[in-house]
């Protein structure tokens, strides 16, 4: 177990790539109840385009490694009060890596192009005029092109529960349990946070920042109703299945790191939004584990930037 950043939050040092989602697709009834009429229930459908580059990170054991990512999220909920809510979200996410180096990983060279699809059921409902409840599941598959989609399923369920303090303040505790490839199931508890400090600063930790899926906090500023200005700090691990004709065949490989950013937004994420965003990946490892679960090859690798930009629509 590694201690997280976030208060009263304790993280898995390998929390599974299904997880990393669930929150991010949470953000998207969340984001349809804020523009929730008062005329009755509602369909609403957003989705989400994203592109990221990290560049050059030299690898301790040898080599070196950068990484492309592009994502889609397709989002479907009906919103029945502002904090009444049930919603699909299906997300793909493809990450290129490039190694190189004669020595290490880097020479290795473990892995290609990866590939994510998951599938997010979140649930909102009300419980009175103060505690609110949020339940998700969700079903992933995590593979190395060549592998086949079926050989890196997991499953995942999160459960958290919210009291509204006052008008400005909710917070409440919540955990998960989830599937790993090739590992055992992973429970954990996190901490359910949003804090309307002032009428322009917010403290959240939903998984739905801009520049980086999963569990994270999140300090935000709006100087104009069609500006923001984001600092943000998360958790990534990615676990896939590897390919046959790998270097590691079969077998399965994991990536960590502990991003910051800084993000810049513009539009209502409501309707139209439009980001980009910066920052480093902090305290990264690499794992590599044969087809039996035995470790082929591990290293951690030195701090990299990363940049991106996305854009949100929704009706």
């Amino acid at each position: 177990m590694t201690s997280s950043p976030f208060p009263c939050v304790r993280v898995p040092r390998a929390m599974p790539v299904a997880v990393l989602g669930l929150l991010a697709a949470a953000a998207l009834p969340a984001a349809a109840q804020e523009a929730a009429a008062p005329d009755g229930p509602f369909w609403h459908v957003s989705t989400e385009t994203r592109a990221a580059h990290a560049f050059d990170a030299d690898i301790d054991s040898g080599g070196s490694f950068d990484v492309s990512r592009a994502q889609g999220v397709l989002g479907l909920t009906y919103v029945t009060s502002p904090r009444d809510s049930v919603g699909i979200a299906l997300d793909y996410t493809w990450s290129g890596y490039g190694f190189e180096g004669a020595a290490g990983l880097g020479a290795l060279d473990p892995w290609g192009d990866l590939r994510k699809l998951s599938l997010s059921l979140p649930y909102r409902m009300a419980l009175g005029e103060r505690w609110d409840v949020l339940a998700i599941v969700g079903v992933a598959s995590a593979a190395e092109s060549g592998a086949a989609i079926d050989r890196g399923v997991t499953g995942s369920g999160l459960l958290a529960v919210s009291y509204r303090v006052s008008d400005s303040l909710a917070l409440g505790p919540g955990f998960g349990i989830a599937s790993q490839i090739d590992d055992d199931a992973t429970v954990f508890p996190f901490l359910v946070l949003d804090w309307q400090v002032t009428p322009a600063l917010s403290l959240t930790t939903r998984g739905d920042g801009p520049a980086v899926d999963g569990p994270q906090a999140t300090l935000t500023w709006r100087p104009a109703p069609a500006w923001s200005l984001g600092l943000g700090a998360a958790w990534e691990s990615e676990r896939y299945r590897l390919a046959d004709d790998g270097p590691v065949p079969g077998g399965v490989g994991q990536s960590e790191a502990w991003p910051v950013y800084l993000s810049l937004a513009y539009g209502d994420p409501r309707a139209f939004q439009v980001y980009g965003f910066g920052g480093y990946r902090l305290g990264g490892e690499l794992t590599v584990e044969d087809r039996d679960g035995v470790l082929a090859a591990s290293s951690g690798y030195a701090d990299a930037p990363f940049l991106g930009a996305g854009l949100r629509l929704a009706w």
